[in-house]
């Protein structure tokens, strides 16, 4: 049931939209929290980064996007990254950050994303006191917390800021809100960083970076694929695929072209996997 519109004022400019209570409440508590603040965002361009990008800009005093360039991020990504700033409008720093220095991050344990989320953090806490910001923010939302978040407790620790959490919007809810605004990721399908394809334990080096990043951009070229991963072990690629891709990629000649295109980017042993990729939960309409 939907009932009064919410504005999103920022100076002159006012824009009303129409929302159920529920997430009218939730907006309010963002608001609230972003009022009168200048304001940093660790800014990925994905859906969630996004649309908090879009409400500081109508709530908060000041925003800068902030967004870390390193080799898990691709090329494509990072492009895509920088049109959806043209469209928000708003001042974006691009810092590098070289992880592979991490010992810690390297040895991709289970807290992997801990390590990186922190030094992300210190980088964007320097910031923040070199140049008189008021908050860090970043994009985690209420839905995520149903899994284990290993970054998230680098967020609680280094006192960065949810609003998603704290005003209990769920994914599906980002979503919603993103349609209805026009933002062009409102349907954007998930896009880890490549750290994620390796399993837990194997070693994350530059040239297994590139293999994986190059193996996916070789599949989603050649077949269309939206979704593919190739998940690595240190000697083997296992590539997954989504339940509709199934009978492009298993098909025989198919699985010949990619069993030879994997092996020349180097990777000792390919296997295609008969069973499907899941994504998590995202909220997709």
């Amino acid at each position: 049931m939907r009932q009064n519109n919410f504005s999103l004022q920022n100076k002159n400019l006012r824009i009303n939209y129409n929302f159920s209570k529920e997430i009218n409440q939730k907006l309010e508590i963002i608001q609230e929290l972003l009022s009168n603040k200048k304001v940093i965002i660790g800014f990925s361009g994905g859906v969630d980064s996004t649309l908090l990008a879009f409400l500081s800009s109508k709530f908060a005093k000041e925003t800068l996007l902030v967004t870390v360039e390193n080799e898990l991020i691709t090329e494509e990504e990072l492009e895509e990254l920088k049109k959806i700033k043209e469209i928000l409008g708003l001042p974006l720093r691009i810092i590098h950050i070289n992880q592979l220095k991490d010992s810690n991050f390297i040895k991709n344990d289970s807290n992997r994303c801990y390590y990186c989320k922190k030094t992300i953090l210190s980088y964007l806490e320097e910031i923040k006191v070199k140049e008189g910001y008021d908050i860090i923010l970043e994009g985690t939302n209420y839905s995520d917390l149903t899994e284990p978040r290993p970054g998230y407790n680098a967020v609680k620790e280094k006192n960065a800021i949810s609003p998603f959490v704290e005003s209990h919007l769920t994914k599906a809810e980002i979503r919603e809100i993103s349609k209805v605004i026009g933002l062009p990721t409102w349907n954007k399908v998930p896009t880890p960083c490549t750290a994620s394809r390796f399993l837990t334990g194997t070693p994350i080096t530059r040239q297994s970076i590139k293999r994986i990043q190059e193996a996916e951009k070789f599949l989603k070229r050649r077949f269309g694929f939206e979704i593919i991963r190739v998940r690595y072990d240190g000697k083997k690629a296992i590539i997954q695929a989504l339940r509709k891709d199934l009978p492009v990629i298993t098909d025989p000649s198919n699985k010949k072209i990619i069993l030879k295109n994997l092996k020349e980017l180097g990777f000792e042993k390919v296997i295609i996997s008969d069973k499907p990729y899941t994504r998590p939960s995202q909220g997709i309409m």
